[in-house]
């Protein structure tokens, strides 16, 4: 297999959209509340139409990346003010994607 067919993916940065939209994110202690806001974050970091060359543009790893996305997500879900379903559904089809 040639190197040619693997993508890098780049370091997420503190300064970072990832970061910047996950610091951010107004916290409400109803999931009814929180779910649209964390799921507009999400479309606006990772939506269908945030695509260059068959990847979503956003994605980056390390802490201030995907490791920060998964980790809000689990963290918000095991506190009891996240859905916990739909956020699995948007996380699996960005992972997927990955």
């Amino acid at each position: 297999m040639s190197s040619s067919n693997f993508i890098i993916v780049p370091s997420a940065t503190e300064d970072g959209c990832i970061a910047t939209v996950f610091n951010n994110i107004p916290e409400s202690e109803d999931p009814d509340d929180q779910w649209p806001v964390f799921n507009s974050q999400m479309d606006a970091l990772f939506g269908e139409d945030l695509h260059e060359n068959g990847c979503l543009l956003n994605v980056k790893r390390g802490p201030f990346g995907m490791n920060m996305v998964i980790q809000y997500a689990a963290n918000a879900a095991q506190a009891g003010n996240q859905l916990w379903e739909p956020t699995k559904i948007k996380l699996d089809r960005i992972l997927a994607e990955v």
